[in-house]
């Protein structure tokens, strides 16, 4: 007479048991650590987007710029022919990157008077290098004729995130 060996014994279903609480209590203390991050994150990632797009947004009108009118170590003011009929007719058509160089301050984009909108918060650096032709630095004061590029440095603190952007830019008309 054979006795059959089909169930699990106390220890065999005991040590399984154990098994499969540690699996559940790493993938809970995993998942808990990675909701805990998703907003700092995302914080980031957003600090960095929103330092691209104005990198982005400054490239692209310096780029377009025609005449440059002013130009400061913290300021830049150029015209920009808005209405693509080659006449400088309105103060509007002036578009100006400016901050007062205090850190904490805001980076602003002015157009024409009263038009002052605030791009980037929390600036710690804000500086611009103007270049010649020869890709010589220019020193202060600047003649403004021989502005032919730039190089920008940028330093944010979004949250606490530090952001640091450097940018060079051809003047195209001019």
């Amino acid at each position: 007479m054979s006795i059959s060996n089909r169930g699990l014994t106390l220890i065999e279903v005991l040590v399984s048991v154990g098994l499969i609480s540690v699996l559940i209590s790493a993938v809970t203390l995993i998942s808990m650590s990675l909701f805990r991050s998703w907003p700092v994150e995302s914080g980031h990632t957003e600090a960095r987007l929103t330092a691209s797009n104005v990198v982005e947004s400054m490239l692209k009108e310096l780029r377009a710029g025609l005449e440059i009118s002013d130009a400061g170590d913290n300021q830049i003011t150029f015209w920009k022919d808005l209405n693509d009929n080659g006449l400088k007719e309105t103060a509007l058509e002036d578009i100006a990157f400016s901050w007062s160089g205090l850190a904490g301050d805001g980076l602003y984009r002015s157009q024409g008077p009263g038009l002052n909108q605030e791009i980037l918060e929390n600036v710690d650096i804000f500086s611009i290098t103007y270049f010649d032709q020869n890709s010589q630095p220019l020193s202060q004061p600047i003649t403004l004729s021989l502005i032919r590029a730039l190089k920008v440095d940028i330093q944010s603190q979004i949250d606490d995130e530090v952001i640091k952007l450097r940018f060079n830019v051809k003047l195209r008309n001019l």
